[in-house]
């Protein structure tokens, strides 16, 4: 019996999502160390990959915010979100953060968002720390590379989606989508930049 529940002690932090909450790095409050580090090590917000939506909806609420369903492209509050995609509203403005979820009702992809619209009270990615605060605050394709190296693949959107290009790094479970404007800004202002986290080599977060 209690080699059972030994074994069962080894294999749920797997099941559920990698570095367990005593060793997982907080982005807003600190930056990984090393060169290799995955989506798995990191949380954003206090929400991380495999976390049970439950306890999103918990964590969103730690920071006076709510999940709503993503949906409508116009931002209105229908429940609880209940749909694979929940938006990340704080004091009724969305705070650019999404949430993926799987089947299983866990966390699956999270991805923020830059936009220098975003009210700078709510906005996730500007309260992103050290080195992934600066390439979401100040990007190009030096500090990319310095941070992640050479993506393992890329894709193009075409021209009719603001000229976006998506960097892949589907070991770690990191991806950056990018407004063409690199190493520049961008014609209306800075590049937008998106910084998604899903599980190494498994489904990327959806990009809307």
């Amino acid at each position: 019996m209690i080699k059972k529940y030994l074994i069962a002690a080894l294999v749920l932090p797997l099941v559920c999502g990698g570095a367990t909450p005593g060793t997982r790095i907080e982005l807003t409050a600190g930056e990984p160390t090393g060169s290799k580090w995955s989506s798995l090590d990191v949380s954003v917000l206090g929400f991380w990959l495999g976390q049970a939506r439950k306890e999103a909806f918990a964590t969103a609420r730690n920071h006076s915010g709510e999940l709503w369903d993503h949906s409508s492209a116009k931002l209105q509050r229908i429940g609880d979100c209940s749909i694979a995609s929940c938006r990340l509203v704080v004091l009724q403005i969305y705070g650019g953060a999404k949430l993926d979820f799987d089947a299983a009702g866990l966390l699956s992809g999270i991805r923020i968002d830059s936009s220098p619209s975003l009210s700078s009270a709510v906005n996730a990615a500007r309260q992103v720390k050290g080195t992934p605060g600066e390439l979401l605050s100040n990007y190009s394709n030096s500090l990319r590379l310095e941070l992640f190296g050479k993506a393992e693949r890329t894709v193009d959107d075409p021209p009719i989606d603001e000229n976006f290009i998506t960097y892949f790094y589907d070991s770690r479970g990191i991806s950056i989508r990018v407004q063409r404007a690199t190493d520049q800004k961008g014609p209306y202002g800075p590049p937008l930049i998106y910084l998604c986290l899903y599980r190494p080599n498994g489904v990327p977060c959806k990009q809307w």
